[in-house]
């Protein structure tokens, strides 16, 4: 999952629904910008239109409005923490790397330095 899903997923998760005109207004970006990630993420399965809103307005669901209350599905929850989870182990693993390099090009230097003082 790229970085702008993961951060749109984010979104929706910290609030009931979003509107497009909402993100718009919550990213300060135009809406037709990020149209493309909207219907990705609906076409996989991570958000859906509101419940309440889908029963009153009797329309198709491939074509939503600017004003269509969208909010995230149960799938798109366990992506979102697959997602968190594997950011994390990846910074992990990131973090002990670098320390194993520090620690490696130190016992290098010190090598060096023993092997010229003697």
């Amino acid at each position: 999952m790229d970085d702008l899903c993961y951060s749109f997923l984010k979104l929706f998760s910290e609030r009931t629904s979003l509107s497009i005109n909402q993100l718009s207004a919550i990213l300060n970006l135009d809406s037709f910008e990020f149209v493309e990630v909207i219907n990705y993420l609906r076409k996989n399965g991570f958000l859906r239109v509101e419940h309440n809103y889908s029963m009153v307005h009797k329309s198709d669901h491939d074509s939503i409005s600017p004003r269509t209350p969208l909010s995230i599905t149960f799938e798109g929850k366990r992506a979102l923490e697959l997602e968190r989870k594997s950011r994390k182990r990846f910074k992990y693993n990131e973090i002990r790397a670098w320390i194993t390099l520090a620690i490696a090009i130190a016992a290098f230097a010190l090598s060096v330095i023993c092997f010229i003082l003697k």
